[in-house]
């Protein structure tokens, strides 16, 4: 019972530290609040000019919407950019940004469904995985918190990107495992063995950088727009930083697999320190494969388009490989997997020492 109040009152007060702490940031942020509102509206009228009609379209479309009690009239650019533009029909429900009454900005409607699937998500890990799933839920919670409420205003607001990425990975990493795994030294073996792996993704993703001469903000291209919109970042540090959340997750994976194979079997068993090494070593190994592509798996789905495109274009390998986001990605990818086999024997040698 004492147990469990101490686990309630430290999620408590980690909820107000977090909040409080977002709260200020927000609070002292230069960035004036945005005056514009958010409303839902429907296309009651539309005139195309299209130049280039096809699935990708290129012209100009007058629109004509109903927002809130006005009509606004808008010319729509179509630059033939999946990415950015959007081909209206009449009828179809848009939500508008209005500041004063000037329209800033229409887009389709897609929060709703976004919500319903993360929704989804939260139910089926609670359902699935019990009282272990709302830990993982109350995980979650702290480290979207962290990333979206603390650690992107602080990057906005200054801070060094690569710094603050560092921070908010510690943070994540030890909120998570105390969440997950309980206040013991189950948890305090598999967060410092994280943090090894941490720092082994930022060491080799660094280097990679000065190795292959990267352009700053090759990684995407909302990087340079984010750089033109007036945030002048040292987007080369952003990227490092980027290496470090992004291999985070499976690195943190690996580890507390291990370490509670490990806590286990010292619980129920005699071992020494090398039988508990070898022991911690031979669970990674059966681990490795499917962690391993796991990452690979994810990073190639991102460069599935650009990859498909430049086979169509019978583009030699080597080219391909020397473009500038495709070695950013293959640097991303390589990066974590290293660290994430790296994991392992941290974890082993850890535990090997704590149990």
């Amino acid at each position: 019972m004492k147990k469990l109040n101490f686990e309630i009152c430290f999620h408590i007060f980690t909820v107000l530290l977090l909040v409080t702490a977002s709260l200020h940031l927000y609070l002292s942020s230069p960035y004036k609040p945005p005056s514009y509102r958010i409303l839902p509206g429907k296309v009651v009228k539309t005139v195309d000019d299209i130049d280039y009609n096809a699935p990708i379209k290129i012209g100009c479309q007058k629109v004509w919407i109903k927002a809130g009690k006005r009509v606004y009239e808008f010319d729509n650019m179509l630059r033939g950019n999946w990415l950015l533009d959007e081909y209206f029909q009449k009828g179809e429900p848009v939500i508008a940004l209005i500041e004063g009454s000037n329209l800033l900005y229409v887009t389709s409607p897609k929060v709703a469904v976004e919500v319903v699937f993360i929704i989804l998500f939260l139910l089926s890990v609670i359902l699935v995985g019990g009282k272990a799933g709302v830990r993982t839920a109350i995980s979650l919670f702290y480290t979207a918190i962290i990333i979206f409420f603390l650690l992107y205003p602080l990057i906005l607001n200054g801070a060094d990107p690569l710094l603050s990425c560092v921070f908010a990975a510690v943070a994540i990493t030890f909120l998570t495992m105390i969440t997950v795994a309980g206040m013991n030294v189950k948890a305090l073996a598999a967060t410092l063995s994280s943090l090894l792996g941490m720092f082994t993704a930022l060491v080799l993703g660094y280097s990679g950088i000065l190795a292959m001469n990267l352009n700053p903000g090759g990684f995407s291209e909302f990087a340079q727009m984010l750089f033109f919109s007036g945030h002048f970042l040292n987007l080369h540090r952003l990227f490092c930083g980027i290496i470090v959340l992004a291999s985070l997750g499976a690195i943190m994976d690996v580890s507390i697999d291990i370490a509670s194979g490990l806590y286990e079997l010292k619980r129920n068993a005699e071992v020494d320190e090398k039988t508990l090494f070898r022991s911690g070593m031979n669970i990674g190994r059966d681990i490795i494969g499917t962690m391993a592509s796991t990452l690979i798996l994810v990073y190639a789905g991102t460069m599935a388009a650009a990859v498909l495109f430049f086979m169509a274009k019978k583009s030699p390998i080597e080219l391909v490989m020397d473009y500038n986001f495709i070695a950013c990605e293959v640097l991303l990818a390589m990066s974590g997997s290293i660290a994430l086999t790296l994991t392992i024997p941290f974890t082993a040698f850890v535990c090997s020492k704590l149990y």
